[in-house]
């Protein structure tokens, strides 16, 4: 027998089908309609049990409604416990909705269904009033409206704001020329409605939602013909606008209110009437907060605030919510809205236009109406419209089939320091210009020292915080570069969010950061066996992994960083040495990396001392100066031209390659060695030491390899490639043949396929 599975999707879509349906039969069936979302709501929270994500909000919830439920029985007198729990079922049906967010059906569908939706309200009301059977907006003789067979005004009104977004998105967004005529036709009627029902709500929000699809048509879609469309319409809207109900009830003072105020302060009254007299309850339920006890003001003086006789809501949320929730209470009730707000400001940021201006516009008038205008949080007829439109403005601003991956490195490129990490920033505008979401939390600072380094790397761990705990579970690969620390905070994107972890192996973090502290090698170890899989960037990499972290030989790979051969490329050596003022006559020898004793600068220098050439030769350094100390006691030493450069861009650095006759990379402990890479990709010869991936490197004749700290030996090497051309042209060839094994544009399609779980 097939087995039942339950679809949500589908469920959430008929609900959403019947909304018009159920809000009518409030009025004659008020039971009914509460049934049907009581009913629903029982289904979401069902599903949403399943999901241990959303499962931990729902059990802090409900632990909240406990303590508020027992402190309003124990302490509230008087009080009605039926609308007690009615308010609390109401006000918590945003909130819960909303942990669906991600879960909706797609964006397409939900619009469809609330253009449908529309339909449905605009015959309603223009059936009411065909028939006169229409139900006022206000139940006050000056006032005029009405709201066809709906039960409230202003959460009627905020519906129509919502629906009025949808068709003028519907409108711009028109393909062909009969849609246009029949959204427009649709826009007309529903205007119509809208100033019908009378309140300030639907006022406000024709004009500034029409403002705003001017400007979008003109600043973003360049298109003067909508433009004048909506120019000429919201000109229309303004000459019929006194003759509709909402002119009559839109008037600041009239004279009876006058009257009644003439004593009063000016300034309160026009207030007042804003807010259609609500700020009298206001007065009254702030000196009932202000004055009640600490229970009461952390979870809430319940619905209607402490009442002697009746209970009465300001019909604002955000103070109904605070005066009857409390302070713990809105906390709770709002934590997946602003969850979701942090989440959407990200990338609207990044992708702003008519969409998401229109939709962001929509969600903000909709929570301004709900602070000034009535119940829209608490109200399940508003909620889900407005969960429909933060659904479809998420799904317009993230996509679900775009691969979103968040780079963690301690090492980043900027302005100041142009070269300082600059492979994994290669890689990352690689992995971009292949369509794939990438976000990076770096440290760009090359600062040293105690007092320097614990303020960036503070810094740097508040951003992996904040991202963890406000982006974390909406990333599908977490990728850091270095075990440790980057890959600490990767360890915690898997362990919360079961994301997909990797992280790349350079060298020093096998070799010298678990040496450091047993806590950092113990980490290290923790890691490794954490991550999904590891990149190592080089053969001997891949041996140190499993001899001594015991990683298994099944997850790891080697994968390199890669050259950039557009910019590491062959050019006139004449020419590049022109351009950097170098002589044309004399050797050119050339180091490129950090300035520290690990990569053998001092046996490079006395290398240098013991060259027995006949020629003239310079050498230069170039890279970033991390210990001063050991540069000038090595410099001190050189007996032979030694120029140091500060770490440049990449550009740069190629020319100084081609304009070189030999690279000299003498480290004592390397994982890949990226810079003699970029040198054979300029076809610049190599000279480097028998270690880590370096000797994988140079394999093959690719380079002259030489033991490490063995001075002797690297005098030599470099005398040969001076003096023999011979082996300078081989050199070059070989050299050329491996940078094109490695060049980065197809080392990038392997990295993808670990994104996606493929071999690579």
């Amino acid at each position: 027998m097939r087995k039942f599975q339950f679809d949500y999707k589908s469920c959430f879509l008929l609900f959403t089908l019947l909304q018009p349906i159920i809000d009518i039969t409030v009025l004659q069936f008020n039971i009914i309609p509460s049934l049907i979302r009581g009913l629903f709501l029982i289904l979401t929270v069902i599903y949403l049990l399943k999901k241990k994500k959303t499962r931990i909000y729902l059990i802090l919830l409900s632990s909240y409604v406990f303590l508020h439920i027992f402190i309003i029985t124990l302490l509230k007198i008087p009080h009605d416990l039926s609308n007690e729990v009615l308010y609390i079922v109401k006000t918590i049906y945003f909130p819960i909705l909303l942990l669906m967010f991600s879960d909706l059906p797609k964006g397409k569908d939900l619009m469809n269904i609330a253009l449908i939706n529309m339909l449905i309200i605009q015959f309603v009301m223009l059936t009411a009033a065909i028939t006169d059977s229409t139900k006022s907006t206000y139940d006050m003789l000056a006032k005029k409206g009405h709201t066809g067979w709906f039960f409230s005004g202003n959460e009627l009104s905020v519906i129509l704001l919502i629906g009025l977004s949808f068709i003028i998105l519907s409108i711009m967004l028109s393909m062909s020329h009969r849609q246009l005529i029949l959204r427009s036709v649709m826009l007309v009627t529903h205007v119509t409605v809208m100033l019908t029902v009378g309140t300030k709500v639907s006022l406000f929000s024709i004009f500034i939602i029409l403002i705003i699809a001017i400007a979008c048509e003109i600043f973003i879609e360049k298109k003067r013909k909508g433009a004048i469309f909506f120019v000429l319409f919201l000109i229309g809207i303004l000459f019929i606008y006194p003759y509709t109900p909402v002119s009559n009830n839109s008037q600041w003072m009239d004279s009876e209110s006058y009257s009644n105020h003439t004593n009063q302060n000016q300034d309160y009254t026009t207030v007042n009437q804003m807010l259609s007299g609500r700020s009298d309850f206001l007065i009254q339920s702030t000196n009932q907060f202000r004055e009640a006890g600490f229970l009461f003001k952390a979870f809430g003086m319940g619905y209607g605030g402490l009442y002697q006789e009746s209970p009465k809501l300001v019909e604002m949320d955000g103070f109904d919510w605070l005066f009857g929730f409390g302070v713990f209470g809105v906390l709770i009730l709002t934590y997946p809205l602003i969850m979701t707000f942090i989440e959407l400001f990200v990338y609207l940021q990044r992708k702003i236009n008519t969409k998401s201006v229109i939709l962001t516009a929509t969600v903000l008038l909709t929570l301004g109406a709900a602070l000034t205008a009535g119940h829209v949080l608490s109200s399940p007829a508003v909620s889900i419209y407005l969960v429909i439109t933060l659904a479809l403005l998420r799904e317009h601003l993230i996509p679900e089939n775009e691969l979103r991956v968040l780079v963690i490195s301690t090492m980043y490129p900027s302005q100041k320091n142009p070269s300082f990490g600059i492979f994994i920033k290669n890689q990352v505008e690689l992995l971009r210009k292949n369509n794939i979401k990438v976000d990076v939390i770096s440290i760009k600072s090359l600062k040293m020292g105690k007092i320097k380094v614990i303020p960036k790397y503070t810094i740097w761990s508040i951003k992996n915080f904040l991202a963890l705990l406000y982006k974390g579970k909406h990333y599908h690969v977490i990728h850091a570069h270095y075990i440790f620390p980057s890959g600490w905070y990767g360890k915690w994107y898997k362990k919360l969010f079961k994301t997909k972890f990797l992280v790349t192996v350079h060298g020093g973090d096998v070799d010298k950061m678990p040496k450091k502290h047993r806590w950092i090698r113990n980490e290290s170890e923790s890691i490794l066996a954490n991550a999904d899989h590891v990149i190592a960037v080089g053969e001997m990499l891949r041996k140190s992994l499993k001899e001594s972290f015991n990683v298994n030989c099944k997850k790891i790979t080697v994968l390199n960083m890669g050259v950039n051969r557009y910019v590491f490329k062959p050019g006139h050596k004449n020419a590049a040495r022109n351009e950097l003022g170098l002589n044309q006559n004399k050797k050119i020898i050339l180091f490129v990396g950090n300035l520290i004793k690990t990569k053998g600068l001092d046996e490079l220098v006395s290398a240098l001392n013991g060259l027995t050439l006949d020629m003239d030769f310079e050498c230069h350094l170039i890279g970033a100066n991390k210990e001063p100390q050991f540069l000038e006691e090595t410099l001190s030493k050189a007996r032979s031209s030694t120029y140091v450069h500060k770490a440049i861009n990449q550009e740069q650095i190629a020319r100084w390659l081609v304009a070189s006759d030999v690279f000299v990379l003498p480290s004592h402990i390397e994982g890949f060695g990226l810079a003699a890479l970029e040198a054979m990709a300029c076809r610049t010869p190599v000279v480097g030491t028998r270690v880590g991936g370096l000797a994988y490197l140079l394999a093959g004749g690719s380079g002259l390899v030489v033991p490490a700290k063995d001075t002797k030996a690297l005098k030599m090497a470099i005398e040969r490639v001076l003096t023999d051309t011979n082996i300078r042209r081989y050199l070059v060839k070989m050299g050329d043949r491996k940078a094109e094994k490695f060049d980065q544009e197809k080392l990038i399609t392997k990295l993808i396929h670990l994104y996606h779980n493929k071999e690579p």
